[in-house]
């Protein structure tokens, strides 16, 4: 998705250290992460040993339907929420396609 398409001023107005990357890089994921307290990702792989050096971390959302990408058990030891978009595959959302 194009950054121009979406509306992030009201994150980037009340949040002071929101950050934003169009995509990420393996070697690039611990040094974005390891200050974060919260992640809002796609796709980018999480591994344990990308977990052990964000110690700060507390929450990371997925902006999508899965999480297997994400270390979970490690998530868990750390005491990391993980959420995503569970509603993202509903009824209605099939109807609007088939319509």
């Amino acid at each position: 998705i194009d950054q121009q398409d979406l509306d992030f001023s009201l994150l980037t107005s009340t949040l002071s250290d929101w950050q934003l990357f169009e995509g990420t890089a393996q070697e690039q994921i611990i040094p974005r992460i390891k200050e974060a307290q919260i992640i809002v990702t796609n796709k980018v792989p999480i591994s344990a040993a990308c977990l052990a050096q964000a110690p700060q971390l507390k929450c990371i959302m997925v902006a999508a339907t899965g999480c297997d990408h994400i270390d979970l058990i490690k998530a868990r030891e750390m005491g990391i929420t993980i959420c995503n978009v569970a509603g993202y595959s509903t009824a209605s959302v099939i109807q609007q396609t088939i319509g």
